[in-house]
């Protein structure tokens, strides 16, 4: 049985590397995150700008509303309103 004990030498060379490491993990977390707040931004303002377009168009064109072309929508009659029958559970003189 061969033992072979070497000289330790006390380096500063890995502790460096593990730093920078780190250092770099972190600018690389940074810089995702960072893409990921542009992205939403970017998708923020295109809707700004397409409903703010949609809205122009709109009142330059005075063209109703989808919801205001629909005619019958404001004049509701509640008499003409159907509903089921009383089940048996909602009136208890009635027999099943």
């Amino acid at each position: 049985m061969v033992l072979i004990i070497g000289q330790y030498r006390r380096t500063t060379g890995g502790k460096l590397a593990a730093l920078l490491f780190g250092v770099v993990v972190l600018l690389a977390v940074f810089v995702f995150l960072a893409f990921g707040f542009v992205l939403v931004l970017a998708l923020a303002a295109a809707g700004l700008l397409l409903g703010a377009g949609a809205a122009l168009l709109r009142r330059l064109g005075r063209r109703p509303a989808a919801r205001d072309a629909r005619p019958g929508r404001r004049d509701l009659d509640p008499s003409l309103e159907v509903s089921p029958p009383p089940r048996a559970l909602d009136n208890p003189d009635q027999e099943a």
